[in-house]
This record gives C-alpha cells, structure tokens and sequence, in this order.
C-alpha cells in the first residue's frame, strides 16, 4: 500500500500475541442462522468467537457463508435465529451507529463504500459522522491514510483513483472511525501481490500493537499461514475446519473436501515421497519455513559427508 514508486518494506515478523486476546471474545456469534428471501441457507446454527489482538482467517469456496457471516458481525444483517454479541451485548441492543464505529467493514469492491467527492473529504466522513470536531477528523483523516501509505491522495478525486487506490482509501475511512475490529472481504483482491503484503502487514501490525481484532475472508491459501493467528473454513453456512493454520491444513483431504486447496509450499511437500524424500512430520506452510528445512537438511548432509 505504498505511494507509487516507493521501496515495499519487508514483510514485518510475527509479534507474540498480546495477552488480552484469550480473555472474553470482543464478538462473538451464537448458533446463528440466516436464509436468503430464494431459500439459500448462508449460515446454519454457526458459532464463533473472535478476540481482541487476534488475525482470523475466514475460508471457503464461493457461496460457503463468508460475506454473509462478516456483514453479520458487523451488524449489516441480522440472524433469524442466534444472535450476535459485541463484548457480551446483543448488537441490537447497542443500535446500528454504536456498532459500525466500533466494528468496522472493507467490502471486496471499495466502490461500495468510498462516498466523498475526494479521499481526505472520504476518509474524515465516518469521524465526523461520529460527532467529532472537524479539526480532530481531519486528523484522523491525515493519520489513517498515512499509515495505508495514501497521504499523497489526500486531495484527489476519488473518481480518479484506480482499484488499488480506491481500496486504501476505503481502508483508511474505517480506520480514521478507531474500530476495535476490523472485518476485511477478501483484502488483497484486486491488489498487486507487493500492495497485498504491505496491507496485510499493517493488518497484523495493528492486531499486535493495538489489539485490533481482525477478521479476514480469503481465497489465498498462501497468506493464511503468514498473516493468520487462527483459521475457520467454512462449507454450506457452517464451521467444517477449525485451529491454527497449521493444525486446519494438516488434514488435506478435509480442506479440499470443503473445495479449497493447501497452500502452495505444503502441494510441493506432498511431491517429495515421490521423488524418493521423506517429508517432515508437520510439512513448512509458507516459503520462509521450507528454506529453513532445505538449509537444515544440506547442513546435516554436509556434516555427514
């Protein structure tokens, strides 16, 4: 998320989880069900908790329940059955306002959301909405958009923006709103795979060093192992696989019986019985961990030699 022309930092290293994350869920969803107005079942009795300081993956094949439970999170649907918790608080006991400042959404197409004439009008929206001081939401303004590497739009026209532009201001009008969570429709999408690093590195950042709880559907098998502190996939509106990313891929069959596939470095795993190599009791998930491996194995070969 870089301005154009800039340097891609490299990729920030896992941070220890803060504590608070495994105290009392920030939300927290009970057995919730919702069926669309043609019959379609999108979520079946799901239950899940998510933490403050936690990076949760959500997977699934199209038409698993993803966007349907992340706009049920947020408040933008209610369950017909169940019922949705923020901190303890059925979210409709709390009202739509209190919610959306505290819960804040990215949809897959900024489009959807961006609504100012410029980024710096758009991204200062949500605080003044909020009834902040127009000083202070210019701030926030300033300060959410500098940290998604986009203090340079600040006056453009959001008609002018491209697709990856258009998605950092989305991003930094829902961080200038100082959510507790973060809910992401497939956040690298549309993006280069430079733009998705450096905003899932700010996703983690922020989880880490704020307690932000993030909540991200993906289809990228790839980055789940690098961003993700824990993962869920879903199949027909209900929770099929569920665990670190370590733990959810070590079954394979299950995840691609839910119409998924492992991540690439763990596919190259597989290969190596057939090619006369005993892999490891738990196969590297991302490429960092697979290098470890390879260098381990030379080294140990070379002290046998």
């Amino acid at each position: 998320m870089n301005p154009a022309g800039a340097s891609q930092p490299p990729a920030a290293p896992a941070l220890p989880m803060p504590p608070d994350a495994a105290r009392r869920p920030l939300l927290e969803a009970k057995e919730i069900t919702y069926q669309y107005a043609d019959g379609t079942r999108a979520l079946d009795a799901l239950s899940l908790a998510v933490h403050r300081g936690e990076v949760l993956a959500v997977a699934g094949a199209n038409g698993s329940g993803k966007t349907t439970l992340l706009r049920h999170l947020c408040g933008l649907l209610a369950p017909a059955a169940g019922v949705v918790l923020l901190e303890g608080r059925p979210l409709g006991d709390l009202g739509a306002a209190a919610v959306l400042s505290r819960v804040g959404m990215i949809f897959q197409d900024p489009n959807d959301q961006v609504v100012a004439a410029t980024v710096g009008e758009d991204a200062a929206f949500g605080p003044l909405n909020l009834g902040v001081a127009p000083d202070e939401a210019r701030r926030r303004a300033e300060a959410a958009l500098a940290r998604v590497g986009a203090l340079d739009l600040f006056a453009r026209p959001v008609f002018n923006l491209s697709f990856g532009q258009m998605k950092r201001a989305a991003i930094a009008g829902v961080l200038a709103m100082r959510p507790e969570a973060l809910l992401l429709d497939e956040p690298a999408s549309g993006l280069d795979p430079a733009g998705s690093r450096t905003l899932l590195d700010l996703l983690r950042t922020l989880a880490r060093t704020e307690g932000l709880a993030v909540v991200m559907s993906t289809h990228d098998m790839d980055l789940i192992p690098e961003y993700a502190d824990r993962l869920i996939v879903l199949a027909a509106g209900r929770i099929v696989a569920e665990g670190t990313p370590a733990e959810v891929f070590r079954d394979g069959a299950a995840v691609r019986h839910s119409g998924l596939d492992l991540p690439a470095v763990a596919r190259m795993f597989e290969m190596l019985p057939a090619l006369g190599v005993e892999p490891p009791a738990s196969p590297p998930l991302t490429p960092a961990a697979a290098a470890a491996w390879v260098a381990q194995r030379l080294s140990a070969r070379g002290a046998a030699g």
